[in-house]
């Protein structure tokens, strides 16, 4: 019996989530590219990735995004995100492209552990839009500042559709010959859609 709850439950989110995106079945953003590592006072973040989701072995979409982060506080970051995302060509489909928009403000618990509070938005070609709030915790262990592994649990909370929230983790590094100034960030995620992909962020220092 709490089997078929559980499926009960499941199914329910993947409906909701699907009439969230209309019939262009595409996941939600998953990866962050990120850890409990703050930038400094007057610093500034320039980065780039791409993402990859699927289910059941099946490509829902890619995204392509940019993001401009500032060191307001050396415990207080803004983030301005970017990502378009793009499903796959399909004659089966009339897929529609959706734009991802996300304001993050990112505050430090402590060395190994910051919280990111981001207002997040969807807006597709057809007209549609949706926010999202979407809460994250960075948990993270390093070796000096070549290396880190981080652990970010998170929820998709979606504002005003009367979908359940959704929840996710992610698993990502951090490498770099010094990750003050640049670093690579290969990350996987699961959240019903399972996600991979890669950022590069180059940090400018302020005078």
């Amino acid at each position: 019996m709490r089997h078929l709850q559980r499926l009960k439950k499941g199914l329910f989110v993947l409906m909701g989530i699907g009439l969230l995106f209309g019939t262009s079945c595409i996941a939600p953003v998953n990866l962050q590219y990120e850890s409990s590592r703050m930038m400094e006072r007057g610093t500034v973040e320039l980065h780039g990735g791409v993402s990859r989701y699927t289910m059941e072995n099946e490509r829902t979409n890619t995204n392509y995004g940019g993001k401009l982060g500032f060191g307001i506080t050396n415990r207080y970051n803004l983030k301005l995100r970017f990502e378009a995302i793009v499903p796959p060509k399909s004659h089966l489909y009339n897929e529609f492209s959706w734009t991802y928009f996300e304001i993050d403000n990112k505050i430090s618990l402590n060395e190994n552990l910051a919280l990111s509070l981001p207002i997040c938005f969807y807006a597709s070609e057809d007209g549609d839009g949706y926010s999202v709030f979407d809460p994250r915790l960075y948990i993270t262990m390093r070796h000096e500042n070549t290396f880190e592994f981080t652990i970010m649990p998170k929820c998709h909370v979606f504002l005003g559709d009367g979908i359940a929230p959704m929840p996710g983790i992610s698993l990502g590094l951090g490498l770099s010959s010094d990750l003050n100034k640049w670093s690579l960030r290969p990350e996987i995620g699961y959240d019903t859609y399972f996600s991979a992909g890669v950022g590069l962020s180059i940090f400018l220092e302020g005078k």
